[in-house]
């Protein structure tokens, strides 16, 4: 929990790890932006995602040959530690 919202994936942000396929064919997707034109998916927004303890979303479509389609992915904003609060200066 920031105050501000989350955008997994963004500078500054959480890690967005989005894989496909399980075991050892577990694949690590890519994102489609100016810089990977072939990526595997594109992100089309963040909605509920400011409050700790709400279920967030996130919109996620599949680009390209392989994935297709747009899946609503939840993901639960929690809140922040002591020390991330503090920047790390607790108990000084």
């Amino acid at each position: 929990y920031t105050g501000s919202g989350i955008e997994p994936g963004r500078d500054g942000q959480p890690e967005l790890r989005i894989t496909y396929g399980s075991g050892k064919n577990k694949v690590l997707l890519t994102e489609k932006t100016a810089d990977n034109p072939a990526g595997d998916y594109e992100l089309l927004g963040c909605f509920n995602n400011v409050n700790k303890g709400s279920s967030a979303i996130i919109l996620i479509r599949g680009t390209g040959d392989t994935f297709r389609g747009v899946r609503a992915v939840k993901f639960r904003i929690a809140a922040r530690g002591v020390n991330t609060r503090w920047g790390g200066v607790y108990g000084q």
